[in-house]
């Protein structure tokens, strides 16, 4: 089977839904290892979106990637009018609290869609990322394939 470029390369995917940060694992009295449940929800919603925004049957690509990916989170409560309104009209308002971006947000995020979109995490070699601000909360990934 052959990958079909058209359908995810140079393709933008819309994940809907807040971002959710991925911790380490944590560890019942006895030693056994979980997440919480909330974090096994979200990765297996993310996957379900991937699936359902490619058009037709391909296989994970092999080869080295980019990906660009925005983490877009929902407006503060506490933010004036003022400030809801540049954000209606274009303004960008970069997220500078947790959860960090390269650790928790990026970890879960790859994990769900490995098998999915690439083989295997160690296939990307590019990672261009931002958090910010949106509208609505939502995370965009972006994919190309490297030669």
């Amino acid at each position: 089977m052959t990958i079909a470029h058209s359908t995810i390369y140079n393709k933008t995917f819309i994940f809907e839904g807040t971002p959710k940060a991925v911790q380490s694992f944590r560890f019942t009295r006895s030693g056994r290892k979980y997440q919480p449940k909330e974090i096994g929800d979200w990765k297996n919603l993310i996957k379900l979106q991937a699936k359902e925004q490619i058009t037709s049957k391909v296989m994970p690509s092999s080869k080295a990637l980019k990906i660009e990916v925005e983490f877009i989170f929902p407006p503060l409560k506490s933010w004036s009018k003022k400030r809801l309104e540049e954000l209606k009209n274009g303004a960008t308002f970069f997220k500078t609290t947790k959860p960090d971006l390269t650790d928790n947000l990026m970890k879960g995020f790859i994990d769900a869609l490995s098998g999915i979109l690439w083989d295997c995490d160690q296939q990307i070699c590019v990672v261009q990322s931002v958090k910010k601000y949106g509208l609505k909360a939502m995370t965009t990934l972006k994919i190309t394939e490297l030669d």
